[in-house]
């Protein structure tokens, strides 16, 4: 699954492979997406109250990762148009256009 790492001089990468492959597994793909139904069942729509931190910053970039890699699953941009007026990570979009070589 795509992870972010950062070296020790700061600079960070974004491996994306896996992602697809994820959301391919019919049960995987299942329970990915009935988990981010569940954040939209919740009345806060303030992740770092409901996720604390940094996991607020991990669902962001998640919820980004995964619609960029499928859009057409839904879910993933109502998650982040809940907690995140519908702005994806920008960072996690870079270090993508990154891994691409975009």
């Amino acid at each position: 699954m795509g992870k972010i790492e950062e070296s020790g001089a700061g600079n960070r990468s974004l491996r994306s492979k896996g992602e697809e492959e994820y959301l391919k597994d019919d049960l995987l793909r299942e329970h990915l997406c009935e988990i981010s139904g569940a954040l939209l069942q919740l009345e806060s729509c303030d992740a770092g109250e409901v996720m604390g931190f940094p996991d607020d910053l991990k669902l962001r970039s998640s919820m980004t990762l995964f619609h960029e890699v499928a859009p057409e699953i839904e879910v993933f941009q109502k998650v982040l148009d809940k907690f995140f007026n519908g702005e994806a990570d920008q960072r996690t979009i870079e270090l993508l256009k990154e891994n691409e070589g975009g």
